[in-house]
C-alpha cells in the first residue's frame, strides 16, 4: 500500500505512525503518492492512459495515487475489461490524422473522447491548434507622444506547459502563476474548448 495514497492518509488506515510509514516508503525506495516538486511534462501526459496506472507510476517515478488523480484531472479514461485488466482506448492513425485539422472540441465530440485528451495527445504531437479556433490578440495603438512597449504581456505566444495548466485550476490563479490577465487566460481557455475549473463533466 505504500505509494498508493498519501503517507499521512496511509497512516491512519494502517494506525502507523507518519514517521513509520515514510522511514518504510523511504527504505523501499517507493516514491510518494504526492510528488510536490516535479511538474508534469507533455510527454508525461502523453503516457496516461496507454497503461495501467500503477505501471506508469513505475515508469516515471511517480506514485499510483498521483498518475491516476492526474489522468482523471485532465479527463482521461481507462476502459475495464472482462478479463479485470486495465487498459486504455489506443489512438488510431485516422484519430491521430483530425488532430489540429478541426477544433479540439470537435474532435472530442466527433471520436467520444475527452476535450482534454484530445489536447494533449496533440499537444504532444506538437501539432498547433486549429486555425480557425486561434484568435489573434489585437494591439492597441499607442499614442505617438507615449512611448510604446515592445510587446505586450497578453501577446507572447503560449507554451505547450502553458496550455496544460488551462483548466486545471481557477483563470485568476493560472492567470497569477503565468502572469498573464485573467481575461487572457479565459479567452484561451475557451479557444482550447476547456470548461473552467470546477465544471469539468
Amino acid at each position: 500500500m505504500l505509494g498508493t495514497e498519501p503517507d499521512r492518509k496511509l497512516a491512519r488506515r494502517l494506525g502507523r505512525t507518519l514517521a513509520a510509514v515514510q522511514v518504510r516508503r523511504i527504505k523501499r525506495k517507493i516514491p510518494s503518492a504526492l510528488p510536490t516538486a516535479r511538474r508534469w511534462t507533455a510527454r508525461e501526459d502523453a503516457l496516461l492512459g496507454t497503461k495501467a496506472d500503477a505501471e506508469v507510476g513505475r515508469l516515471l517515478g511517480r506514485g499510483t495515487a498521483g498518475v491516476r488523480r492526474r489522468r482523471r484531472l485532465l479527463h482521461i479514461c481507462l476502459t475495464q475489461w472482462r478479463s479485470g485488466n486495465t487498459i486504455a482506448r489506443k489512438w488510431t492513425q485516422a484519430e491521430l490524422e483530425l488532430l489540429g485539422r478541426l477544433p479540439d472540441s470537435d474532435v472530442a465530440e466527433q471520436l467520444g473522447r475527452p476535450v482534454h485528451s484530445v489536447m494533449v495527445k496533440r499537444l504532444s504531437l506538437r501539432r498547433p491548434a486549429c486555425p480557425s479556433k486561434v484568435r489573434r490578440v489585437r494591439q492597441r495603438r499607442v499614442p505617438s507622444a507615449i512611448p510604446s512597449r515592445e510587446q505586450p504581456p497578453d501577446a507572447r505566444e503560449w507554451t505547450v506547459a502553458e496550455e496544460l495548466l488551462l483548466g486545471s485550476r481557477p483563470d485568476r490563479e493560472v492567470a497569477q502563476r503565468l502572469g498573464r490577465s485573467r481575461t487572457s487566460v479565459a479567452r484561451k481557455r475557451r479557444t482550447l474548448g476547456l470548461p473552467a475549473f470546477g465544471r469539468q463533466s
